[in-house]
């Protein structure tokens, strides 16, 4: 786990950004204030520890190198897969096409154009996901999972189905331009593993069992129950949030229902 991971934080983040991270992670850790935290003394040290080379200016250089570095291998290892993903989808493709080639001497005229509107039909359903900005896509019947640095990608796509793309468990980092690869969008399931940029919300119900380091924006009309823990605010634009976990920043409502069980350390607007 890096500093930022540690407090919350990100690597484009400026000094005052990093302080209130600081700051929340210590209310989040704090003996003082969590006297029933198991292991809170030496999560508190892990804080500091981590506050304190953040704040040294060559030590978060350093750092920010590695990072960088960690991005760019893992750009590589995704172009990877996409390549072999496409060699796949082709090598499908023209096994499937062999037989319809053959059947075309024996079959009626109007078979014949049964068989290529089918075939259009079928080249329609798609499945796209980004990994670290690389596009992996999925046309036809089938699905392709793809495990890269502890991210596990499955696509599938059917044409009588539609098509489905998702990304769990994953740990993020930025790239060298200082924008967050971490950045998430879903619409409907479960986070159960780590996000460290910013979560998107754009339909359905989703349940955050995991942790978001990132601040949280949810579409109207959606429903999102967080049990894990929000780092950042969470903006609802009017949509229903059930917290049984744990939400540090702000949750800014937009009218909708906000129903807090659990911790909320920030303010509700």
């Amino acid at each position: 786990m890096t500093a930022y991971e540690t407090l919350g934080a990100r690597p484009e983040m400026n000094q005052e950004q990093i302080k209130r991270c600081f700051r929340a992670r210590l209310r989040e850790v704090h003996p003082d204030r969590n006297p029933d935290l198991p292991g809170a003394m030496g999560l508190t040290k892990e804080a500091i520890a981590a506050y304190e080379l953040l704040s040294d200016t060559d030590r978060r250089a350093q750092l920010d190198a590695t990072l960088r570095a960690e991005a760019a291998e893992a750009a590589e290892t995704a172009e990877r897969a996409r390549r072999a993903a496409r060699a796949a989808q082709n090598a499908n493709r023209e096994r499937d096409r062999r037989p319809r080639k053959a059947a075309k001497k024996t079959q009626p005229k109007t078979s014949r154009r049964t068989s290529r509107t089918t075939s259009r039909t079928t080249s329609t359903a798609r499945s796209v996901v980004e990994i670290n900005g690389q596009r992996i896509e999925l046309d036809g019947d089938g699905s392709i999972e793809v495990n890269i640095d502890g991210a596990r990608v499955v696509m599938s796509s059917s044409t009588s189905g539609g098509s489905f793309s998702s990304v769990s468990s994953s740990t993020y980092t930025s790239t060298e331009s200082g924008s967050t690869l971490g950045d998430m969008r879903v619409d409907g399931g479960t986070i159960s593993g780590t996000v460290l940029g910013d979560l998107h919300v754009t339909g359905g119900e989703v349940r955050i069992s995991g942790k978001v380091l990132g601040d949280v924006f949810v579409a109207r009309g959606c429903s999102i129950k967080v049990s894990g823990q929000v780092i950042g605010d969470m903006h609802l634009a009017g949509s229903s949030l059930v917290v049984t976990g744990t939400v540090i920043g702000d949750i800014h409502s937009g009218g909708g229902r906000v129903d807090v069980r659990g911790r909320h350390l920030g303010d509700l607007l």
